[in-house]
């Protein structure tokens, strides 16, 4: 008897130790993660830029754009006459888009236009082909979940989601070398790069997935029996891509992709439409890459878009 409350007490010694020692070992580690957690709170990504915008002039907005990087990019806020706000971000989906949508609509009061962006293969994407650092972003700045499911614990913090990106981003914020330059709208106007700096590299991928295109004419068509049901116009929009990009386009996908815009406008002809991807006006400087417009080009293609919207909508 006396054998085995020895042998309890050394277990339990033991046990207290390893505790202990676990202790020491991960209580630097969460506090360091704790501190990288606080500091990407309090740097100025775009997303927060944006959220504060809308909190400070929920009551001026009247356009919300919607869409990926192109919209994103092509869209400053600040050449819109009426008040507008470009929730557009990179690799995001008409998933995404409804998700922003409808959590924003009832806290913009004067939203009165919706400018959603379909692209040649926007359709056929889904959740599989956005960036990892989407959804951690859209919780954490929008407190909109788009991730699809139940929302765990871990998806409340960033880091994980991409260590690279966030260190990267870290490193330029403590050390003061981020050539970011956001706007009030949370736009960056010193997306430069040189004058199309990647002209030599064309990232292209030419997605083709009927199940995802099935399932996102659905969602399209989701979005658009909400907006008619909360009283928003719908304007359909594609900036200027340069014509190498074009070229690499895959031609089935470019038919199926103008052949959808036809269906489209005799579904729903109180939609507008301006697809402007071969405007041949966007010469090399306008471009950052083959399909990312640059300030220079976002102004030119604001301001023109603007003109447009003004036409068709003359009481925003």
């Amino acid at each position: 008897m006396e054998d085995q409350k020895n042998h309890s007490f050394i277990s339990n010694s033991n046990l207290r130790k390893f505790l202990v020692r676990a202790v020491i070992f991960f209580f630097p580690v969460v506090i360091g993660y704790a501190m990288v957690e606080y500091t990407l709170s309090e740097i100025n990504f775009a997303e927060k830029v944006r959220y504060n915008y809308i909190q400070e002039n929920s009551d001026e907005i009247e356009i919300l754009f919607l869409g990926s990087s192109q919209i994103e990019r092509a869209i400053n806020p600040k050449f819109i006459a009426a008040g507008a706000i470009n929730l557009a971000n990179s690799s995001q989906t008409l998933f995404e888009d409804f998700k922003l949508l409808k959590f924003f609509n009832p806290k913009l009061p004067k939203l009165k236009l919706v400018v959603l962006e379909i692209s040649y293969d926007k359709l056929e994407r889904d959740k599989s082909n956005i960036l990892p650092i989407l959804d951690p972003k859209n919780l954490k700045f929008y407190g909109v979940n788009t991730f699809g499911r139940k929302l765990k614990l871990q998806d409340h913090l960033l880091f994980h989601f991409s260590p690279k990106y966030f260190s990267k981003i870290l490193n330029e914020y403590i050390f003061k070398t981020s050539n970011i330059k956001l706007n009030k709208f949370g736009f960056d106007e010193n997306k430069f790069d040189g004058a199309y700096s990647h002209a030599n590299y064309v990232l292209i991928e030419n997605i083709h997935n009927k199940k995802n295109y099935k399932k996102n004419l659905l969602l399209l068509n989701e979005i658009i029996s909400y907006c008619n049901e909360n009283n928003l116009k719908i304007f359909i929009y594609h900036p200027p891509t340069h014509y190498r990009y074009n070229e690499l386009r895959d031609p089935s996908l470019v038919k199926k992709w103008r052949k959808l815009i036809d269906s489209l406008k005799y579904q729903y002809p109180k939609i507008h439409f301006f697809i402007d991807d071969t405007n041949s006006t966007f010469t090399r400087k306008y471009f950052d890459d083959a399909n990312h417009l640059n300030p220079l080009g976002a102004e030119k293609a604001t301001k023109t878009l603007d003109s447009i919207l003004q036409k068709y909508y003359p009481n925003l």
